[in-house]
């Protein structure tokens, strides 16, 4: 991949808001989006990490209540137009990571490591979804 093709790739990704519940995404096009994000890099190389694929309507439309309900209102712009997305890649993080940090990192930096660990790998699903898979996103 060159700069023009980068730059292409980041000027083309939008969030979505409005998925159609009946389309298919194949577990080899997850899959190829989960071995991206996997590469994300990490404070320490902690790879803080867990994915959770959930394809059930039911689960998916409780997620999107739990985070409405959670906004109390102030998803007024979002709102929760991903419960109807065929697919939710959950990206949960594990804290346990920071114990492993150098005592200096962990004191001063674990959260932030962690934190932004976790935003990389949600970036990188972004970008393999915008990529020629044709997968819509939207955090």
């Amino acid at each position: 991949m060159n700069i023009e093709e980068l730059r292409a790739l980041l000027e083309g990704r939008r969030s979505t808001r409005r998925y159609d519940e009946s389309r298919h995404v194949s577990d080899e096009i997850v899959r190829t989006i989960l071995d991206c994000a996997r590469w994300a890099p990490s404070g320490g190389n902690g790879q803080p990490w867990e994915f959770i694929v959930v394809r059930e309507q039911a689960v998916r439309h409780h997620i999107a209540d739990y985070y409405m309900k959670q906004m109390r209102g102030t998803a007024k712009m979002t709102g929760d137009g991903f419960r109807h997305a065929p697919v939710h890649i959950v990206v949960l993080g594990d804290p346990r990571v920071k114990e492993a940090y150098p005592i200096r990192t962990k004191l001063e930096k674990a959260e932030s490591h962690f934190i932004t660990g976790l935003a990389n790998a949600t970036l990188l699903i972004h970008l393999a979804a915008t990529s020629r898979l044709g997968v819509a996103v939207c955090q």
